[in-house]
């Protein structure tokens, strides 16, 4: 895992997609480690559901940099075989994600006159 974080942190971006995409291969490995097939099955399903708001999520340069600390205290949590650490810091993004694309489409509602 801690080898697919270091690929992360060299990682070219060369779309939020293509990042998005290593960031799963990364998070992967943790999942497929704990086997819990329902787990990795939910996750996958919800990752799929999500990748535009998440693509959304890191239209900013600073927020791919945020999303790399989150990252890493994930994979830290997993190298400690800490779930409630690991649970935790994916709420944690889930929440930063969650605040900011609330706080970006509200802004654009408003410029654009609506719920005004």
């Amino acid at each position: 895992m801690m080898t697919r974080l270091a690929e992360l942190d060299r990682f070219e971006v060369e779309s939020e997609r293509s990042y998005l995409d290593a960031v799963w291969v990364y998070k992967l490995t943790c999942y497929e480690s704990a086997e819990r097939p329902r787990l990795l099955e939910t996750v996958s399903l919800l990752v799929r559901r999500l990748a535009r708001y998440n693509a959304l999520a890191l239209g900013d340069k600073h927020r791919l940099e945020e999303s790399l600390v989150f990252q890493r205290r994930f994979g830290q949590a997993c190298e400690r075989r800490d779930g409630s650490a690991a649970e935790l810091v994916i709420r944690e993004a889930m929440d930063w994600s969650s605040t900011y694309l609330t706080e970006k489409v509200a802004a654009s509602w408003l410029s654009r006159g609506v719920g005004a």
